[in-house]
């Protein structure tokens, strides 16, 4: 039998081998990244800490700032239900993530491989040992010989991390203080345009300057979840204008007309599901903008505020319906122009 034979048949062997013998055992890891928002961010660090004190666990990598405590460990089966007891006590789970990877099929192939090394490892060793030192193919071999012993020990430290534990749960978990960070930090965009209805009932509408109610429709972008957004559009009075212009005294003097253009945030109650809801999650906002007021005689521009409470009716990760209160507040001809404004928007996922 040749050598190319004996060596092939060698291998096949030690496959069949390791292969019955790794059946037995099963190599998983979960790995599992939790963000979790805490109101008692001191508290909820003593209890983490103190669970892995009492634990036993080793810690690969930790990192404590005023608004953030990040920790990476390693956990048994039965240390990661006791982890969520106590993760359950500290505070809102804002995403929680698992994967499970298997391992098996690469520490099977590695030890075939390992073992393959070996036996030619062992032939060379032989046939270096029957060659003499002055031999023009003596150095190559050597190397050979060298290179084949750095790539054992390589894939040896390979599957002593894969084989550390049959199953185990490589946790990686980002605390936040809810104090400092009542939304999340991290921003996602969206792209939802719409539309808005208004309708706009003025405080105290003098004749001269603002009609009693006006009403219009609006363009209203969203673009981060959470939510981000602005607003394109105009106010009509609603009030019956006169035809007769014989004379200045009979023109329309209060602004018939307010065309309106905003940015404004809307932030969910950590009591109320944080808006994780699909109907009926109450908010408070605010918006900004500017605003130009004018009719046929006149206009003038203005800035304005906006506080706000809103319901939203329903969303999902396509569809957005929306109900709010706007206190709107001009800066120019203030008590004359404030009033409450009454919306409702529908936006969708384009």
């Amino acid at each position: 039998m040749s050598y190319f034979h004996r060596s092939m048949l060698m291998f096949a062997l030690v496959v069949n081998s390791v292969t019955a013998t790794a059946q037995a055992k099963t190599y998983v890891v979960v790995q599992a990244s939790q963000n979790l928002r805490s109101e008692d961010f001191q508290g909820t660090i003593t209890k983490l800490t103190d669970f892995l004190l009492i634990e036993s666990i080793r810690v690969e990598k930790q990192s404590t700032t005023q608004m953030n405590f990040s920790v990476e460990c390693n956990l048994t089966e039965s240390q990661y239900i006791k982890y969520r007891q106590v993760l359950a006590t500290c505070g809102y789970i804002a995403s929680d993530n698992l994967t499970r990877v298997d391992n098996t099929v690469q520490v099977e192939q590695l030890t075939s491989t390992i073992a393959f090394q070996k036996e030619q490892l062992q032939q060379q060793r032989a046939a270096l040992d029957k060659m003499s030192a002055d031999s023009e193919q003596y150095p190559a071999m050597w190397q050979s010989a060298h290179d084949m012993e750095s790539a054992i020990r390589q894939n040896e430290r390979q599957i002593a991390a894969l084989t550390a534990s049959e199953f185990y749960y490589s946790v990686d978990l980002n605390v936040l203080d809810e104090t400092y960070t009542p939304q999340s930090s991290n921003v996602t965009f969206v792209n939802m345009p719409g539309v808005e209805y208004s309708y706009y009932r003025v405080e105290q509408p003098r004749d001269t300057i603002t009609s009693p109610v006006y009403q219009g429709v609006f363009l209203k972008y969203v673009f981060t979840r959470g939510k981000s957004f602005a607003t394109l559009g105009a106010y009509k009075s609603t009030a019956k204008q006169t035809n007769n212009t014989d004379s200045l005294a009979n023109a329309p003097s209060a602004y018939s007309e307010f065309f309106a253009f905003g940015f404004g945030q809307d932030f969910y109650s950590k009591h109320l599901g944080r808006g994780n809801r699909k109907f009926l999650n109450l908010y408070t906002g605010y918006t900004i903008g500017g605003m130009l007021l004018s009719n046929d005689l006149k206009n003038k521009f203005s800035s304005f505020v906006a506080p706000s409470i809103g319901l939203e009716l329903f969303k999902n990760k396509y569809v957005l319906i929306d109900t709010k209160v706007n206190y709107m507040v001009p800066f120019k001809d203030t008590r004359h122009a404030r009033g409450l404004a009454f919306n409702a928007s529908f936006n969708f996922v384009f």
